[in-house]
């Protein structure tokens, strides 16, 4: 596919992991 959604969601999904990785530092 390689379409823009999938560059979209990839943005989404990194953002997200970080805020998981603060939320367990907290």
């Amino acid at each position: 596919m390689g379409t823009v959604a999938e560059c979209n969601n990839l943005l989404w999904i990194m953002p997200w992991g970080v805020l998981r990785q603060w939320n367990v530092n907290l």
